[in-house]
């Protein structure tokens, strides 16, 4: 089941589906601290649901004295489930030494964990096994939730929303140190440049003129482009912009605003410039569009590819945008796409028409019929369980939060959540035929540790 569906129920749960007193901060770190009870929970079953398993080659590990080494184990490992090493062809189970016996160099090998290591001691034949097979739990990971989408543009006529380009979606901070305010540049019918905010209820016009595009809000200044160049002008979100042309080429066909500086491409190369359009340099030998300086390395959408530098990723793409951390790529598919790595690529909406920059955790869109809307770029969570009953219980869980914060009575809620974990706790006993009574799993007694 996804974050959002748990966090919709919990707030169903509690009576405050539409209330926003109960932050994006509270609905996140509540399901977190609910998700960790029950995979706590799900552990202490002795179900294996979450169990990693793990070779380590012995080869790498550090030898510390006569019969005594140090093996570094994954950085994820949250509990240690089993530990065997390899004897021959089979394996055998690993046990875990007491303290007195640290300095024992005979027997087989046995372990310790230390830090982010297996202590290691005794030996196969004054050496130690091959390999160790490690089976772990990991941590419980912090769940990732979508923030509420703002639209934005709800008194247009269907005509007038086809018109709409280059949405920009940006936020600045007010004068009560509170909410920061968010606002919407974009450009109605290629001539009139306006600026909207759901949160101050505002539309406002800045600038009419003719041939406007690519609209863009930088560091006080709302930049755009016109005839080839780049125009900018002072703003304060109220008065008539008074843009001054910063470029003199005359051939520009997109640019970027990042990293305090300008990206701009032609037909057929890429150039760089400062804020105020001074210092033109070249920095690439092919036309870019949406283009970001990671370090040493240009992202960029050209010929429909994401490039780094000069060498294609093979991910198809119409726009991109850039997070500080992941790419969020529109596809010609009409979906956005949020890229880590190879084995990280998570579809985020579909049915997209364009997407615009990225801006504190959310990126501008237009969806298929237009309706423009500042959408959470954050990933929505599948949290997996093996009991139906733990969605229910980390649903019941948070709404107890979202109660207590409100001051309300958590009784009813409560006495429901008791049910709920007895049910789960059933659920996790599903395994019948041979059932396990937990008993001290190292069978070699009188060691203490």
């Amino acid at each position: 089941m996804l974050a959002s569906e748990i966090i919709r129920r919990a707030r169903s749960l509690a009576d405050i589906a539409n209330s926003d007193y109960i932050s994006h901060e509270d609905e996140t770190e509540s399901l977190y601290e609910s998700y960790k009870d029950v995979y706590s929970e799900i552990l202490n079953q002795s179900d294996d649901y979450y169990l990693i398993t793990v070779i380590l080659n012995t080869s790498t590990a550090t030898k510390l004295g006569n019969s005594e080494w140090e093996l570094t184990i994954p950085a994820d490992v949250s509990k240690i489930r089993f530990l065997d090493y390899k004897s021959g062809d089979q394996w055998v189970s690993m046990v875990k030494f007491g303290t007195d016996q640290r300095n024992d160099n005979a027997g087989a090998c046995r372990y310790r964990w230390r830090g982010d290591k297996l202590w290691l001691i005794g030996a196969q034949s004054g050496g130690l096994p091959p390999q160790i097979r490690l089976c772990y739990y990991p941590p419980a990971v912090k769940p990732s939730v979508p923030e509420t989408a703002l639209a934005y543009y709800l008194a247009y006529t269907p005509a007038q929303l086809a018109t709409i380009t280059s949405p920009f979606y940006f936020v600045q901070p007010n004068a009560n140190n509170d909410l920061a305010t968010d606002y919407l540049l974009y450009i109605l019918g290629g001539i009139t440049i306006l600026l909207d905010s759901v949160r101050l209820g505002t539309h406002v016009t800045l600038y009419t003129g003719t041939g406007l595009s690519q609209v863009k809000y930088y560091a006080g200044y709302v930049y755009y482009l016109k005839g080839g160049d780049i125009y900018r002008a002072a703003t304060d979100f109220a008065s008539t912009l008074v843009p001054t042309m910063i470029t003199a080429v005359g051939t520009i066909v997109s640019y970027t605003i990042a990293d305090n500086v300008i990206y701009y491409s032609t037909a057929s190369l890429s150039f760089t410039c400062t804020l105020a359009g001074a210092g033109a340099a070249q920095v690439q030998a092919f036309a870019t569009r949406d283009m970001y300086n990671l370090g040493t390395t240009f992202i960029r959408v050209s010929t429909g590819f994401i490039y780094a530098n000069s060498v294609t990723t093979a991910i198809a793409a119409t726009s991109l945008a850039w997070d500080g951390t992941a790419i969020l790529y529109l596809t010609s598919a009409f979906t956005i796409r949020r890229y880590l790595s190879a084995t990280d690529d998570t579809l985020l909406y579909a049915g997209i028409l364009s997407l615009g920059p990225w801006a504190a955790d959310r990126i501008p869109v237009q969806d298929m019929e237009y309706h423009v809307s500042a959408l959470s770029s954050l990933p929505d969570t599948d949290l997996e369980y093996p009991s139906n009953a733990a969605y229910e219980v980390t649903a019941y869980q948070s709404a107890i939060d979202y109660k207590r914060k409100a001051q309300g009575d958590t009784t009813a809620l409560e006495l429901r959540l008791a049910k709920l974990k007895d049910r789960m706790s059933d659920e996790l006993r599903r395994d019948d035929y041979q059932p396990e009574h937990r008993v001290n799993e190292n069978r070699q007694a009188g060691w203490n540790y």
